[in-house]
């Protein structure tokens, strides 16, 4: 019986040896992988997101994209000035996500205020990339003297009213008859401050739609970058078993719920022979298991 389990324990041991031996090689190879996915997704900026790699034992390999949605800190490479732009960049979509939470105790024109000045933020921070964010953050900050120009004039108005219904209760017949003339005046400019709100609110719920296209955009992107780059350098999953799976996980990047993340798992025998065109990648993501996390 000892001799059974000593037995069985060297097969374990043996089995364990070579896993680890083997987990060396796939360990290299995931560490390239990684490198090929940050670079593809990089851009110009190679803070804008970050890449967290990882093996499970008979499962594959993971990588977790990290978008700049999500506020990290960079470990500095010697490129101070990047870094610092990333630092930048993830604060303002911070305060940027925040906004519409503080939409309902916030006044419009310090709403309008806040988005002008995350739109420069950005600008700034995008250099010679900002002719189009500077345009809308130029726009925004328009709007926003617009608004509080008209905000003021609509409160002067409802004053100017309140100080005619005081004044029309004691005065003389002939002039209540005036004070009315001029309080259906004020009435048609009033009128005429709430159509400019709410033609003001519906420029801003235009550039918020706007918005969020974008960053929809920017996501699939970054999605179709990151499947692309794993189906170009599919020889960097040489070690990986035929049966085994790589997982890619997109942190925040779930439509029904930002705060969720987007999971893809596909086979590693459809990462063998696999086309990066729009068609191939559309296939693969058709094929991969995805879900909501």
């Amino acid at each position: 019986m000892k001799i059974k389990s000593l037995f069985a324990g060297l097969l374990v041991s043996a089995a364990t040896f070579s896993y680890a031996a083997n987990y060396d090689d796939i360990n290299k190879d995931m560490r390239i992988m990684k490198k090929i996915i940050e670079t593809s997704i990089s851009g110009n900026n190679h803070y804008s997101t970050r890449v967290e790699a990882m093996y499970l034992a008979k499962q594959g390999m993971v990588f977790t994209i990290h978008s700049s949605g999500a506020f990290h800190i960079p470990a500095p490479d010697g490129d101070w000035e990047a870094w610092g732009q990333a630092i930048g960049a993830n604060t303002l979509s911070i305060v940027q996500e925040a906004i519409p939470a503080m939409a309902p105790i916030l006044p419009p024109e310090a709403m309008a205020e806040m988005e002008a000045e995350i739109a420069q933020g950005m600008a700034d921070l995008d250099g010679e990339r900002s002719e189009v964010a500077a345009e809308i953050a130029e726009e925004l900050r328009y709007m926003r003297e617009q608004m509080r120009d008209n905000k003021e004039e609509y409160r002067d108005n409802l004053r100017e009213i309140r100080e005619l219904e005081r004044e029309k209760y004691r005065a003389e017949k002939d002039r209540r008859e005036a004070i009315e003339q001029k309080r259906k005046e004020l009435e048609k400019r009033i009128e005429k401050n709430k159509a400019k709100m709410d033609t003001y609110n519906e420029k801003m719920q235009e550039y918020r739609n706007a918005r969020q296209k974008r960053s929809k955009e920017k996501r699939m992107a970054i999605i179709n970058e990151t499947i692309g780059a794993i189906c170009d350098y599919n020889a960097s999953l040489k070690s990986l078993d035929s049966n085994e799976h790589v997982t890619v996980i997109f942190n925040k990047f779930s439509e029904s719920n930002k705060k969720d993340d987007r999971v893809y798992v596909f086979d590693k025998s459809d990462l063998s022979d696999c086309d990066s065109d729009d068609d191939g990648i559309k296939d693969l993501l058709k094929q991969a298991i995805s879900y909501d996390l």
